[in-house]
């Protein structure tokens, strides 16, 4: 049973430089686990826009980024679900938990390392370029990525579809942030919902904004 849901509400939207548009701001508290690497765990925000070439990219801020945090075994991971009726709620990586937005394929940032995995279901996908990551900005605290929606395409996704994007950060097999609410770790490591991202910028929707408690 789920106690103490704080409250999400919808912000004015917020037009960052390079035309970036915000989709959530997180002011919730995170999962800390007392180690020196916890503000590099922590979800700020993140936005997303449209480029030249019609993919979508990705932008998330996290509180304070540290290298040291990624060459060891905590990573920021993004979910895509965008194929009907196919896909695992099982958590990918070792991670522990599940969602309610079954993934497709998912992807494990280590600074420039980026790891891939397919559900079992989608053999086709493995080892398929389908996210890009373009730019690490520690200054800022922020990863920037690419979305290859002609890849998506190939493999059946349609612009009349919804691109769900889920993203988390981890310890080991340990959830500690995501952009979720209820949290996961206080909902039995289970994530609920999904923004369909392709939507969000198509309707200029407002951005979400996750109160504390």
């Amino acid at each position: 049973m789920v106690k103490n849901l704080r409250i999400t509400t919808e912000c004015p939207i917020n037009q960052e430089k390079d035309n970036f548009k915000t989709v959530i701001i997180d002011k919730a508290s995170y999962n800390k686990l007392n180690d020196e690497f916890d503000p590099t765990r922590d979800l700020i925000s993140y936005s997303a826009k449209y480029d030249e070439n019609k993919d979508i990219l990705i932008k998330i801020k996290v509180q304070k980024y540290m290298r040291n945090a990624f060459e060891s075994d905590s990573s920021i991971v993004v979910l895509l679900d965008f194929i009907r009726d196919s896909g695992s709620y099982i958590l990918p990586f070792h991670i522990r938990g599940a969602t309610d937005h079954w993934w497709e394929v998912a992807y494990s940032i280590k600074n420039e390392k980026l790891l891939m995995q397919n559900s079992e279901d989608t053999p086709h996908l493995k080892d398929q370029k389908i996210i890009e990551l373009l730019q690490i900005n520690e200054k800022d605290s922020e990863i920037k990525l690419k979305i290859d929606l002609k890849k998506l395409k190939q493999f059946g996704w349609s612009e009349n579809f919804p691109l769900y994007v889920q993203i988390l950060t981890h310890k080991g097999e340990i959830i500690t942030d995501s952009f979720n609410d209820p949290k996961p770790y206080e909902n039995a490591n289970f994530l609920v919902g999904a923004m369909p991202i392709n939507k969000f910028l198509k309707y200029n929707s407002k951005c979400q904004e996750i109160h504390p408690h």
